[in-house]
């Protein structure tokens, strides 16, 4: 077997390692578009390479968190051919690479943790889902699905391309199960409230049945994507006179902040989160509360 068929087949069952689709859709074409620049195969690669690649990178005005996850999609890569793919030489198997040319934190940029995010007040919450026309259904599954971002806290996906069958009642309490970043299923109770409306939505936009989406597309039966969840969360936060560019991962940080301002402490919030590291959270916490305006508002029946 040639070394180009070897450097193939490493790449495949790297993409195929990825357990998200996301995950192995921008990996590849990170790896992909590194080596068309340089127009060299893998095994040619050295750390001049990825320095180069990484300056170029910068010269293109990318931030410097895109900067990071390019170069962390080519380490994983090359990884991936030091550590779990071997091939046999001489009849011994022996790793593909030898060493990660792209392994150095030196090689890229330092970004601040954290530094981007912002979370809503009670009150712009409040003003934000006032822009849903909730006499649309259109509106009304945009109401839900903001609304359910700002309490349940879950990323984009987990909480966009949930399903019916994701949903269970236990001692007439409902919960919602999803599949966390790199995580096994997780559990989180649903409010009442938020319960409420989300039946209320299936209902009147025509009933679903259990492997269907909640959220769904301009298809129909597919799921809302992820670019029309962030083109929602643009257009109504412009509607609601909220400054500054709002993203969708910023309503997970509302949620943690309001509960963090309703009385949950640093491992409550960790748990709601579940970040994996205490100080993960601490350092969360404190760039949001260092931009969160406290209005002292009561939030309780927003969260609860």
């Amino acid at each position: 077997m040639s070394i180009k068929n070897d450097w193939d087949l490493c790449k495949e069952n790297w993409l195929e390692s990825r357990r998200s689709d996301n995950t192995r859709r921008s990996y590849d074409h990170a790896l992909g578009e590194f080596l068309l620049f340089f127009k060299v195969l893998p095994e040619q690669i050295t750390r001049q390479h990825v320095r180069d690649w990484a300056n170029e990178l910068k010269r293109r005005g990318l931030k410097s968190s895109t900067i990071c996850s390019r170069l962390a999609a080519i380490s994983s890569f090359f990884s991936f051919a030091c550590n779990e793919y071997q091939v046999q030489s001489y009849g011994a198997w022996i790793p593909l690479c030898e060493n990660n040319p792209a392994e150095l934190k030196s090689i890229r940029p330092r970004i601040v943790r954290f530094a981007e995010s912002r979370a809503l007040s009670t009150a712009e919450c409040k003003q934000l889902l006032a822009q849903c026309d909730l006499s649309k259904i259109s509106g009304q599954r945009d109401y839900v699905l903001l609304r359910g971002y700002m309490i349940l806290g879950r990323r984009n996906s987990e909480w966009r391309l949930a399903k019916v069958c994701n949903f269970e009642v236990n001692d007439g309490k409902v919960f919602f199960r999803w599949a966390g970043k790199g995580k096994s299923d997780e559990l989180i109770m649903v409010p009442e409230s938020l319960w409420k409306n989300l039946q209320e939505y299936i209902s009147n936009s025509g009933g679903r049945l259990i492997e269907d989406y909640i959220f769904r597309g301009r298809s129909g039966d597919g799921p809302i994507s992820d670019k029309r969840v962030g083109a929602v969360v643009t257009r109504y936060a412009r509607l609601a006179g909220i400054k500054g560019r709002l993203r969708v991962h910023d309503l997970r940080h509302t949620a943690a902040m309001l509960r963090r301002e309703n009385g949950a402490d640093v491992e409550e919030i960790r748990d709601f989160l579940k970040h994996s590291n205490l100080a993960v959270t601490q350092i969360y916490l404190h760039r949001l509360e260092r931009n969160f305006d406290n209005r002292g508002e009561e939030i309780s029946r927003l969260v609860y």
